[in-house]
């Protein structure tokens, strides 16, 4: 069994623009010290908090959260592996890493997940939104730094990774952007006289 011995990392954007008062060193730790506190009335356990840059070619100030708890240890699965004998309870996991997305995204904004919990995101999507059966799956590829528009709302995010799979003779593809959306997906049949099936 692959040995899980990655934390969860998270890039949060919760900084306010300086131009509506308050610079940005200044916003730092008083959102360091809030983010501390609703970690420890969410009953996390380990953590390390980091103030981070990623812009491009600018300044984007971000905060960096590690979640180093045990149970959220894991690495994407070797290619050509079966993704059921790789990662036990992938499943469990990808429930439990979008409650904490989603927890955080709620008042601190998500930007950026690594390309583990984007795997977890991925795996869970061509299951359960594809219908790739998740006993006999196989991790083909990973693609890094894919690009992809930027969203509508304004959200920094440019970049994506494409994961592709295999099960029962089926190809899927899935790219998740560095928020967790799924940006893209498709399946593609092996048989015989199978065309090309986009999906999204």
């Amino acid at each position: 069994m692959q040995k899980w011995d990655f934390p969860m990392k998270i890039v949060l954007a919760p900084f306010e623009d300086p131009a509506c008062g308050t610079d940005w060193d200044v916003q730092a730790p008083e959102i360091v010290q809030s983010l501390q506190a609703d970690l420890a009335e969410q009953s996390v356990g380990r953590f390390e908090i980091k103030e981070s840059n990623h812009g491009r070619g600018a300044d984007w100030p971000t905060i960096t959260l590690l979640l180093l708890a045990a149970d959220l240890f894991f690495r994407v699965p070797e290619c050509y592996t079966k993704i059921k004998d790789a990662v036990a309870g992938w499943r469990q996991m990808a429930e439990d890493a979008k409650k904490v997305i989603d927890w955080l995204h709620k008042k601190y904004r998500v930007v950026g997940l690594d390309t583990e919990t984007l795997f977890l995101l991925a795996m869970e999507h061509i299951c359960d939104e594809m219908g790739a059966p998740d006993d006999r799956v196989v991790l083909l590829q990973v693609k890094q730094e894919v690009p992809v528009e930027f969203r509508p709302s304004g959200d920094e995010v440019n970049h994506a990774v494409l994961f592709t799979f295999l099960g029962c003779r089926v190809l899927y593809q899935v790219v998740v952007d560095s928020a967790g959306a799924i940006a893209w997906d498709n399946r593609m049949s092996l048989e015989p006289n199978n065309r090309f099936e986009p999906t999204s």
